[in-house]
């Protein structure tokens, strides 16, 4: 899953505008109610130095969000993420010595060689920042406003990204239902993380689930007064992804580890309150979480752009998400002759009866689908043939070999008969359609009542 950014300025003023989260001292039982603002303590100079590497670090990994969501900014964007390319690739070859290219090419990993090198200039600026700004602003005791701020674009940053995450589980399309070759792949061929999506798509009510775990932290992440409880939820559940990344090999793990940094990032200032409430069983102080009195047409400002970007979020990704459901269900939708067949003939030369020796090389199973043809052959290895579908003239038809072509022909609904040729050899193929509806995985279903565990 692309990154969602989000626009560090909010306004300021409003009961929907979040500023520097400042403890207030505890009143005396007599005294007024009304929380009083506590003058701010001056810093630590680890705490200084621990701060100024967490805005580098967050910065650079961050932006260029939110650009990425606003119309009209993506050519921007690409050119910034392509000054950074030049730069990964001298450091991998100049200080890592490595001798491969390495690429930002978005081949679904987020653990490429390139993402490691990136993380390491990412570590080495911010350490440069750290020392650059200790120097520079070694007299200031305090960063109480920049704090603030910081965690408004954190906290953005993360409702848009969880946000996005958590709709594309409500829409079944990060953990689709299992495909027919998954189906029929034997169990110990799937790899760990098939393992994990076959198990996440194989029930679209966990995967709904799923999604909702994500999106509505995320939403809370948007409003001051949720944003506590909004950043719990989401630790829990990223400590789960986190895991999941990484025990099941999912090759997202820099970028889920990032993503629970910042939420306890959010969590840092909280720890005292929190401590006190869930473990020491104490009274804990309130928070002042607004920003100081403003005019009233500021105000309602904030609160417009506030909303408008909500709005434009939730939209942006609704939107994306749906357009892709569409296509993804129109992709998958059960064209002739797409499916998993098992073979009931094999004849290749002219010959049923081959020697025992090409016995291990028969067809076993053929999966057609926009792609091509995915053959299992008797020893179980599988040949993937990369062919072009020509519904008109019904035949696939290789790019590579223009002398690969098969034919096809429908005796009837649940067979399909190929010959042509493949490679160097004619083949002719008789096949009986799998359907989807006779596998346990599919057709198990829900039941309240189970008087023995059913665990096939």
């Amino acid at each position: 899953m692309s990154t969602t950014r989000y626009d560090p300025v909010a306004p300021p003023g409003g009961s929907d505008v979040i500023g520097p989260e400042v403890p207030i001292a505890q009143a005396p039982e007599h005294a007024s109610a009304e929380p009083q603002v506590r003058a701010t303590q001056a810093w630590s100079p680890s705490k200084r130095i621990a701060f100024r590497f967490a805005f580098a670090y967050f910065t650079l990994t961050i932006f260029p969000s939110p650009l990425g969501i606003i119309p009209g900014l993506s050519k921007p964007v690409a050119a910034y993420f392509n000054v950074q390319q030049p730069v990964i690739r001298w450091v991998a070859s100049h200080v890592f010595h490595l001798s491969q290219t390495v690429s930002r090419t978005n081949q679904g990993s987020g653990d490429k060689t390139y993402d490691y090198v990136h993380l390491f200039c990412v570590v080495v600026l911010a350490a440069i920042a750290v020392l650059v700004w200790s120097i520079l602003d070694r007299r200031r005791n305090h960063y109480e406003g920049l704090f603030g701020f910081l965690r408004i674009y954190v906290r953005y940053y993360l409702a848009c990204t969880m946000i996005s995450y958590g709709l594309s589980k409500v829409f079944q399309l990060q953990f689709g239902p299992p495909g027919m070759w998954r189906l029929v792949q034997p169990y110990g061929e799937s790899s760990p993380m098939g393992l994990l999506w076959t198990f996440m798509g194989a029930s679209g009510p966990y995967s709904v689930f799923g999604g909702l775990a994500e999106f509505i932290p995320g939403l809370l992440l948007f409003f001051r007064r949720t944003t506590t409880l909004g950043a719990l939820m989401l630790t829990v559940v990223l400590i789960n992804i986190v895991m999941l990344n990484f025990c099941y090999d999912v090759p997202v793990k820099i970028y889920s580890c990032n993503l629970l940094l910042m939420t306890l990032f959010l969590l840092l200032p909280e720890r005292r309150r929190l401590a006190n409430v869930l473990i020491w069983n104490r009274q804990t102080e309130p928070v002042n979480i607004a920003w100081a009195p403003a005019d009233r047409r500021i105000r309602v400002a904030g609160v417009v752009v506030k909303v408008a970007f909500i709005g434009l979020v939730l939209f942006h990704y609704t939107n994306s998400w749906i357009t892709r459901a569409k296509a993804v269900k129109l992709a998958m939708a059960p064209t002739p002759p797409y499916g998993t067949y098992d073979v009931e003939e094999f004849i290749k030369n002219g010959e049923a009866a081959l020697t025992a020796s090409a016995v291990p090389k028969y067809w076993r199973r053929v999966a057609l689908s926009t792609g091509g043809l995915a053959v299992r052959t008797v020893d179980d290895s599988v040949q993937n043939l990369k062919m072009q579908h020509d519904a008109a003239t019904k035949k696939f038809t290789s790019p590579e070999n223009p002398k690969s072509v098969l034919t096809y022909v429908q005796p009837d609904e649940g067979h399909l008969v190929l010959e042509g040729t493949v490679l160097q050899d004619s083949v002719k193929v008789r096949l009986r359609k799998i359907e989807r509806s006779n596998f346990l995985l599919v057709n198990r279903g829900f039941h309240w009542i189970n008087e023995v565990p059913y665990n096939k």
